[in-house]
């Protein structure tokens, strides 16, 4: 497993993420923070804190330090997807709860455009809760046109194959294999016989609407 952290002033909110997530020695930690020439004195102190943490608990564990140009936008994409893609772990976590919005955008394209598929987390700012979703949700799925208007019936209440079939016109065999793939991209739910939309499939059909 991967964590990757964009660390700000503090240190707490990543540290409890990753106890959180059940850390192992043979784990990876990258932090990531802005490169700068003269490094903000609480900034580095969160880092040392954290590192010095992490380290006490899990004697083993690789942590890699990894400052970011975050005034070079495209730079800072590159270096950073290069950087998550080489360590070569299939389990991926981000928690962008801390650090400069630039960093964290920079993190979330990076993921985006080298197709790294992780788990990332953001705390929400009020301290109230957090928010979670799979990177890969935000890839563009190639989706031909039943699969569109299956997404469509299924929004509007149709979750059956039969009655999808029948009020599409199209054979029970050609909705059935369509409606796997759509749930193997995380775009349908399967409950007995009825389909439903999971969230991202909400999103694909009120997009579906607007074009």
């Amino acid at each position: 497993m991967i964590v990757v952290i964009s660390l700000g002033f503090n240190e707490n909110s990543p540290l409890r993420y990753m106890i959180r997530k059940g850390l192992k020695e043979t784990d990876t930690i990258l932090i990531t923070y802005p490169r700068q020439s003269k490094e903000d004195e609480r900034a580095l102190r969160a880092r040392q804190a954290l590192i010095k943490i992490i380290s006490s608990i899990y004697h083993e564990i690789k942590i890699v330090e990894f400052p970011v140009n975050v005034q070079d936008f495209y730079c800072a994409v590159m270096e950073l997807g290069q950087k998550i893609a080489e360590i070569h772990e299939p389990d991926i976590y981000v928690n962008l709860s801390g650090g400069m919005r630039a960093l964290i955008a920079e993190i979330l394209s990076a993921l985006e455009l080298f197709r790294i598929n992780s788990e990332v987390t953001i705390s929400l700012e009020d301290g109230t809760g957090e928010i979670t979703f799979r990177s890969s949700d935000l890839l563009p799925k190639t989706l031909d046109k039943v699969m569109l208007q299956i997404i469509s019936e299924v929004h509007s209440g149709h979750g059956s194959i039969v009655n999808i079939s029948n009020r599409l016109g199209v054979p029970k065999s050609t909705v059935w294999r369509k409606a796997v793939d759509l749930k193997k991209m995380g775009i349908l739910l399967k409950e007995g016989k009825e389909y439903s939309l999971t969230d991202v499939g909400k999103l694909y059909a009120i997009l579906n609407k607007n074009l």
